[in-house]
């Protein structure tokens, strides 16, 4: 035993297989910590990749471009164009946040991105969007993720 391990565990060989394999005890919650982390960011950059490549660039979801026609500061002959344009910026932001680098600067993008997005499309394109609340909510939690990921980045 080193002497990190309480002497408690000595005499309990399950709990001294839980502390090795499953990270339970404070010393050794660095890994945990860091693959739920991992495991966030990985979400959060699932749901860009996806709403960024898979709908916008592929155009497999055209009610995406049909939101974006609806914002009158864009010509109609560019859409398609700033619809490209948007997807590969929420790809590289999948990029970024898998990356790990800057998390505070990377969830602030994301929750200016993810606002100017719900409020112009709110604003403009109400009647295009299927479910406003729960396009909210879903951006909401997501918004939330990524400041938690954040926080980690400081030291505590």
């Amino acid at each position: 035993m080193n002497r990190s391990t309480p002497a408690r565990l000595t005499s309990r060989p399950h709990a001294l297989f839980l502390r090795r394999y499953f990270f339970i005890y404070r010393n050794d919650c660095r890994f945990s910590r860091n693959a739920g982390t991992l495991i966030a960011r990985a979400a959060i950059a699932s749901v860009w990749l996806y709403q960024g490549l898979w709908c916008k660039v592929l155009a497999a979801a055209p009610q995406h471009q049909a939101v974006l026609a609806a914002v009158p500061l864009i010509p109609q002959q560019a859409t398609h164009a700033a619809l490209i344009t948007l997807g590969l910026i929420e790809t590289a932001i999948a990029g970024w946040v898998l990356s790990g680098k800057r998390r505070s600067a990377a969830a602030a993008v994301q929750t200016g991105l993810l606002v100017l997005m719900n409020a112009g499309g709110l604003y403009w394109a109400q009647d295009q969007l299927h479910s406003p609340g729960a396009m909210v909510t879903a951006n909401a939690v997501l918004i939330a993720l990524a400041w938690e990921i954040a926080r980690k980045e400081r030291p505590q």
